[in-house]
């Protein structure tokens, strides 16, 4: 089971968390123009598909403190990317930090 983060409005995330745990995302926690909890890939394409509120889905594939830039780069090439991707294919990776080696 993996982390799904479900970004949305200001003000909708208590319909988000009903509508989230009606779609199988299990141990729903609700933040401020967020909801996230747990759930297998079937359940994420489901809260794709289906939510209403939701403005994405976001589907974790590994998180943790990063001390430098290296580390960074190790914890990207430890995760199985063919698991998630096609070698024909490119991707954009997103980032935001503040931290020795690291300002974005």
């Amino acid at each position: 089971m993996n982390r799904i983060i479900l970004p949305c409005a200001k003000g909708s995330e208590q319909v988000l968390t009903t509508e989230a745990h009606a779609l199988g995302l299990q141990e729903v926690k609700t933040g401020v123009a967020v909801v996230s909890g747990r759930g297998d890939l079937e359940s994420a394409y489901r809260l794709c598909l289906w939510s209403r509120v939701a403005s994405r889905v976001l589907w974790v594939l590994d998180e943790g403190k990063i001390e430098s830039p290296d580390e960074l780069y190790q914890r990207l090439y430890a995760l199985d990317w063919d698991e998630h991707l096609d070698v024909d294919r490119t991707f954009a990776v997103s980032f935001n930090g503040i931290g020795q080696g690291i300002n974005n």
